[in-house]
Parts: structure tokens; sequence; C-alpha cells
């Protein structure tokens, strides 16, 4: 650094308001001397601090700015060699610069992690929020769909009624149409055994009885049962419905507690 940079960098951190010492000294004295180096320095300092705004007579420079003046001046000191006292003060400056700009960066990455997370939590509860819509939508369109075709049972012309009576149970009621399929309700019934499970039955009018489904009465007593029989409805003769182990049994394994003829 040659002595005309160094006085433009003294008379920055002059205008500025941050030189003090036997610098700002040396400074003033060279003006009152009239040294021709020190006014250039002068003039094009306060054109540079004019330029940005920061003039000490109009505002008082923020203290980025002045750290980063300070900053630069002391880089250009250093590469240029070894200035005792002027060195050693702007090296310090340099340091706390730095410092306050790592403790920055750190503050910056830790508050990025930190909305990083937060914006993954919010997307994985998004997530799961669109995959319980989408749940319900299905549940939805599937109870919707039940119930068309209860009501397509129940109202077609064809359908057969069919109610089913046990001795001490209250009536099952079942609704058979070729197209739509059969339908079973039945309301208070017993609770069962452990393991144990219901199953419905067609007994033809030739052959062995044919397995239409099992079923499970809810905890209310309750029985709602939609299944599709593997007999045409011309070749049954009765519905039955027997107890039988969980899963159900290839034929009736004891005897139906309801039954009911299909006329």
């Amino acid at each position: 650094m040659n002595d005309q940079e160094r006085l433009l960098g003294l008379f920055l951190e002059y205008e500025l308001g941050t030189l003090e010492g036997e610098e700002r000294t040396e400074l003033e004295s060279l003006l009152r001397q009239g040294d021709g180096a020190a006014r250039a320095a002068l003039s094009e300092a306060r054109a540079t601090v004019a330029q940005i705004g920061l003039t000490a007579d109009s505002a008082t420079p923020s203290s980025r700015v002045k750290e980063g003046l300070i900053a630069q001046v002391a880089e250009e000191s250093r590469s240029a060699g070894p200035a005792p006292v002027i060195e050693s003060k702007r090296f310090g400056q340099h340091a706390a610069l730095a410092y306050a700009i790592a403790a920055g960066l750190l503050l910056f990455a830790f508050l990025e992690w930190q909305q990083v997370r937060e914006l993954r939590t919010a997307v994985a509860e998004l997530q799961d929020r669109t995959a319980e819509l989408s749940d319900e939508r299905d549940q939805l369109a599937e109870n919707s769909e039940r119930f068309e075709r209860i009501l397509a049972i129940i109202s077609g012309p064809e359908t057969k009624a069919v109610a089913l009576e046990a001795p001490d149970s209250p009536a099952m009621h079942a609704y058979w149409n070729e197209q739509y399929g059969l339908m079973l309700a039945g309301d208070n019934l017993p609770v069962l055994a452990p393991g144990r499970t219901l199953q419905l039955w067609v007994i033809p009018k030739q052959g062995n009885p044919v397995s239409v489904d099992v079923f499970q009465p809810t905890p209310a007593g309750r029985a709602l049962l939609l299944s599709q029989p593997g007999i045409a409805l011309q070749d049954a003769n009765l519905l039955a419905i027997t107890d039988e182990p969980a899963g159900g049994s290839p034929q009736p394994t004891t005897t139906p507690i309801w039954v009911g003829p299909i006329t």
C-alpha cells in the first residue's frame, strides 16, 4: 500500500468519525500544513462517503458500514506489510467483524434448520390429513355404493323376501334379488361365544347346503350382510343360519338356529 492509499483509508475513517488518537492528530496536522496529498485524499474520501449517503454531518453512519470500510482498509494494510500501531488496531477490528459474521452465519443456519424442520412437520401433517381425507372419501363412496345396492335389492320387482325364524331369538329378514344379490338384516341378536361365528347357507332343492357368507353381530346385537349367493334363486329351497367355528365351515356342523323358506 502506498502513502496515498494509506491516507485515503485514514481519511475514510476520519469522515466516518471513527478515527482517533495519533492517526487523527497526524491527519489534522497535515491539513493545517496544507499538504497537497492530504487534501487530495480528504477530497476523495468525502466524495466516496457522500456517494453512499453517510457523511458525518448529515447522518450517523451505521455500524455495518463502518465495520465494512474499516475491515477493507485493515485488509489492505495487512497485505502491504507491518504498520505497527495502525495495523494492530485494524486487525482487532477485523477479527471482531469476522467473529460477528461467523455468529450471524451460525444463527442463520440454525434458523434455516428450524424452518426446514417445521416445514417437514407441516408437510407430514398435511400428508396424514390428505390420507385421512382420502380414506374418508373412499369410505363414503363405499357406503354410497352399499346403500344403493341395498335399495336396489329391496325395491327390485323380482326380489324374494324371506323371514328366518328362530325358537329363542328374534327373526332375521333376507331379501334376495337375482341381479343385485342377497341382503340379510337382524337386530337384538344373542352374543356369540368366543371363537364362534354365524354362517348363512342356501339349502338347495337338490344337493348339499351352499355357504353364502359368515358374519358377526355387533356388540349391540345388530347384523347386516350383503352377499352374492353362488346358486341361482330358482334352485334354492331354504335359507338357514348356523353357529360355526370362526372362519366358517365347508358344511354345517350344528343344527340351524334360523330357518326360512323361499316361496
